[in-house]
């Protein structure tokens, strides 16, 4: 994306520098004379109060009659006037010069990450068992021997070696040994828990799904 140097829109109010318009430029055509007016600043305006809102700043070169000029401008959504039916995303003055706009400045959409507290606990440690909830019943009862599944099973160490995963059913665990208890040591940001095994200290991530229900190993 970048300022087309040439064309404004007829905007009422636009001063020296602000109205011009925006278009897609390939990176490979970009000269080098041209490649102020596609290149961006990207400011968080206010990480408390406006979360998710950008400055976008720039100093693009652009015609003004005969001669070129260079401008400190946000590149924001105007209206021109409350009785305008438009709204324009252009250039608009910043810095020293002062707009007579009301920018309406980008803002982020929102996202589906999840909060570290889902699993994480402030200041103490969060040991949990982990148990399959897959739709895919164990039908070895119906016949079918080789048809067990993780379904309503929990995941352990071997007990036997001290390594290797191991799956096993409810009556067969032993949730008071370290084998069954998977620590919360990680957390990506996003989607991304790891477990750290108390008994091996082997490392495990989970990706939970945005709903916050579904889990998927990884």
């Amino acid at each position: 994306m970048a300022v087309d140097p040439t064309q404004r829109y007829n905007i009422n109010g636009k001063q020296d520098g602000e109205g011009y318009a925006l278009y897609w430029m390939k990176g490979e055509v970009a000269a080098k004379d041209s490649s102020a007016n596609a290149s961006f600043t990207i400011l968080l305006k206010d990480a408390f109060n406006e979360d998710g809102k950008l400055i976008l700043t720039m100093k693009p070169s652009v015609k003004e009659g005969n001669t070129w000029n260079s401008y400190d401008v946000n590149v924001a959504a105007v209206k021109p006037s409350v009785s305008d039916t438009k709204t324009y995303v252009t250039t608009v003055l910043s810095g020293k010069y002062k707009t007579n706009y009301t920018p309406i400045h980008p803002q982020l959409g929102a996202n589906s990450y999840l909060d570290a507290s889902v699993l994480l606990k402030k200041n103490a440690e969060n040991v949990v068992n982990i148990y399959f909830t897959s739709n895919d019943e164990d039908k070895s009862s119906e016949g079918k021997p080789n048809a067990q599944t993780e379904y309503h099973k929990y995941l352990t160490v071997d007990p036997a070696t001290g390594d290797g995963l191991r799956v096993v059913a409810y009556n067969s665990a032993d949730f008071t040994m370290p084998v069954s208890q998977w620590i919360v040591s990680g957390f990506d940001g996003k989607y991304n828990f790891t477990l750290t095994n108390r008994e091996t200290g082997e490392d495990l991530v989970l990706r939970l799904q945005p709903d916050g229900k579904k889990v998927a190993i990884k």
